[in-house]
């Protein structure tokens, strides 16, 4: 997506105005993660669709130059697997640092996501 679906994730005015819509179709057809753009801030939020918790996931512009830690230039890599009827999905950050003058690993860590119904 490109505007965060999860209350509180941005200003009133810039949110996505169908997100109680949204929760809703993902509530009846279901999401193991939703990735979202337009906050430029390194965010983890939860999108609460019915009965359903899923994990939120936002970041600033691979191309941003500012100090602000929650701004600085950064990326993620996703890795999912499949294990026992759930999803292991490895997160990789990696923030520009200015002092090397490149992409460095910043944070890692592992989610497990339940499985949609097939």
């Amino acid at each position: 997506l490109h505007h965060p679906p999860a209350v509180g994730s941005i200003a009133w005015r810039k949110r996505l105005t169908d997100a109680p819509g949204l929760a809703e179709v993902l509530a009846r057809q279901g999401a193991e993660l939703i990735l979202h753009g337009h906050a430029h801030l390194a965010q983890t939020r939860e999108l609460a669709a019915g009965e359903k918790r899923i994990p939120v996931f936002g970041v600033p512009s691979a191309s941003d130059s500012r100090h602000h830690p929650q701004r600085t230039a950064r990326y993620h890599l996703y890795r999912l697997e499949e294990k026992a009827e759930k999803w292991s999905l490895h997160i990789s950050a990696r923030t520009y640092c200015r002092d090397q003058e490149q992409f460095v690993a910043s944070e890692q860590k592992t989610l497990f996501l339940p499985m949609a119904e097939r």
